[in-house]
């Protein structure tokens, strides 16, 4: 089955999810705590509306999947085996943002195999202004705006610039105790650092050059990362793990390895070096 029909599923039935929680973040019942889900994180009520809104729209287009979400866990769709595709689903990446109304989180979803480097499709939607960004492997990454889109205008393909300028780097997956060390490191490359909140985003935008470099110090897991990481690549930037290495894991609910991220190689190439200096 062509990937252009998983693309168009994707884009719909986080249309249907967009169109229903507009607005809603921030609000005392999407707050609400309501267990931990498959992945052992706390799930919040926004994080169950999510998710059961995409896997429902989504199993209306009859594509045989096994969908793997943070919250619910494995799922058969319309026959599915265990050979078909994996479809990864973030309901809600950046849940405590969302929680508190800050504008910044996302529903990912990614169509993949066995392992993350398998990924096929990738969407990102900005669920709080509307924004997307999706690649299909080897076709290139797209941005663009759910209201725009809805008045015509077409969605823009992306390119990360081959300049080195480094001014801003986004970081995330850091406790108390590592984050003033990481930024203590990576201030020599960089002018600014932002702590956003949704791993998915970050990757997104960083393919669309609005900053220059990521970093994720702790181990994450597939579903933050799996969309964005084939958005920023097929966009022209890169990710590896800390030491500049391929970067791959296994597309299950445990945690893989830390990971860095830039729009170009020579950023990254900058990254490890002046991190293995200071190790």
């Amino acid at each position: 089955m062509r990937d252009y029909r998983w693309l168009s599923a994707f884009l719909d039935a986080s249309e249907a999810v967009f169109r229903q929680l507009y607005g809603k973040a921030g609000e005392k019942e999407m707050a609400k705590p309501i267990g931990r889900g498959a992945g052992g994180d706390v799930t919040i009520e926004i994080d169950r509306f999510s998710e059961e809104l995409f896997i429902e729209k989504f199993e209306s287009f009859n594509i045989p999947a096994i969908v793997l979400s943070e919250e619910r866990g494995k799922i058969r769709l319309n026959g599915a085996d265990n050979e078909s595709p994996i479809v990864l689903v973030d309901p809600i990446d950046g849940s405590l943002n969302a929680k508190r109304g800050l504008p910044f989180y996302s529903i990912a979803v990614a169509k993949t195999g066995k392992t993350v480097g398998t990924t096929s499709v990738g969407l990102v939607v900005n669920l709080s202004n509307g924004d997307r960004f999706y690649a299909i492997k080897g076709r290139g990454a797209f941005r663009d705006n759910y209201f725009l889109e809805r008045h015509g205008i077409k969605a823009k393909r992306i390119k990360t610039g081959e300049d080195k300028n480094r001014g801003v780097l986004i970081a995330e997956g850091m406790d108390k105790e590592s984050a003033f060390k990481q930024f203590l490191v990576y201030r020599k490359l960089f002018a600014k650092i932002r702590v956003f909140g949704s791993v998915a985003l970050d990757l997104s935008y960083l393919a669309a050059s609005a900053a220059d470099g990521f970093i994720h110090p702790l181990k994450s897991r597939a579903f933050d990362y799996a969309a964005g990481k084939l958005i920023l690549e097929e966009a022209g930037g890169c990710l590896t793990d800390p030491l500049g290495n391929d970067f791959d894991a296994d597309v299950t609910f445990n945690r893989a390895s830390p990971f860095i991220a830039a729009r170009n190689r020579a950023i990254l190439d900058e990254m490890i070096k002046i991190k293995s200096s200071e190790e």
